[in-house]
């Protein structure tokens, strides 16, 4: 995707065709009707999180998503992927001049167990990474997340396609510190590049405690002395971004996002669970990348 501009999708989401014949759903506009609220046991809670995000018009990528039946029907047949499935998959790609990001998505969020692939660029390697994802829920880390959590009901992992964004800065976005409800600040890390190192917690980054009322810096503080990586004016942005976010989802929410060109792309929101204050000072102890483990396991370009 070098030299290439990034190519984000902003559009109100509408009803459309039941999923009933297609293995492959463009989220914008979306073709699959969500009029009930059990629409994440059937296309995954990442899929429900980028189409909420798209109402409230918040940028995200070029997406499409593969419904849980794939998987079901994966393990079903002995981890054969279903007849018709990969000439759509290439009929899907071949308008598309770009590299792709192939993630999971289960109707529960799963953090640090399902596999992601980043880089793809011919149908060989979205298939491959789409096996790869699949193959990645009878892993022994998915496995025993489910046990620990009691979601053995889970039926398989849908399947989300997106146009990979080459960002120059990128991170994560807490609108409320996860470990201290009393907090009115939001939390925001960032990275240079792609913000995967951040979120699979190989790389800390800059931080910034950023005042939800005032949307001035409380305090900022970085692994090296560097210059920051966001102006002001970008934080406030993205705070008035995780704002309307956290009041779309109706609590707080924890947000990936990237920037490109002076252009803001957010990759996945998700509610976040707030521990009760501690008595501590809020920047010591651990970082907020451990409350929760890493949301996926990025394993790169497919070979």
């Amino acid at each position: 995707m070098s030299g290439r501009k990034s190519t984000v999708c902003n559009v109100s989401v509408r009803g459309g065709d039941r999923m009933t014949e297609r293995w492959i759903y463009p989220l914008c506009p979306v073709e699959a009707v969500l009029g009930s609220d059990t629409a994440a046991d059937r296309i995954g809670g990442k899929a429900v999180s980028l189409m909420t995000m798209a109402r409230a018009g918040i940028p995200v990528p070029l997406t499409w998503v593969i419904p849980i039946r794939l998987c079901e029907t994966y393990y079903a047949t002995g981890r054969v992927l279903p007849a018709g499935f990969l000439d759509e998959l290439q009929s899907t790609i071949k308008a598309h001049n770009f590299r792709w990001a192939v993630r999971s998505g289960a109707a529960v969020s799963m953090p640090g167990t399902m596999e992601s692939v980043l880089n793809c660029e011919t149908p060989q390697d979205l298939q491959r990474a789409i096996r790869t994802v699949l193959d990645s829920w009878t892993s022994p880390a998915a496995i025993a997340y489910r046990q620990a959590k009691s979601l053995q009901h889970l039926t398989g992992t849908a399947v989300i396609l997106q146009q990979m964004i080459e960002t120059e800065i990128a991170g994560v976005l807490f609108t409320q510190d996860p470990l201290d409800s009393s907090s009115d600040t939001l939390i925001i890390e960032a990275v240079p590049g792609l913000g995967d190192q951040l979120v699979s917690g190989d790389l800390a980054g800059q931080r910034w405690r950023v005042s939800r009322d005032s949307r001035q810096i409380v305090s900022h503080t970085s692994e090296e002395a560097a210059q920051s990586l966001l102006s002001l004016d970008q934080l406030q942005v993205l705070a008035q971004y995780g704002i309307q976010l956290e009041q779309q989802f109706g609590s707080p929410v924890d947000v990936e996002w990237g920037l490109t060109g002076g252009v803001w792309v957010f990759f996945q929101a998700r509610p976040i669970a707030i521990t009760p204050p501690p008595h501590r000072d809020h920047d010591s102890g651990p970082r907020v990348r451990a409350i929760d483990g890493p949301r996926e396991r990025p394993t790169g370009r497919v070979s």
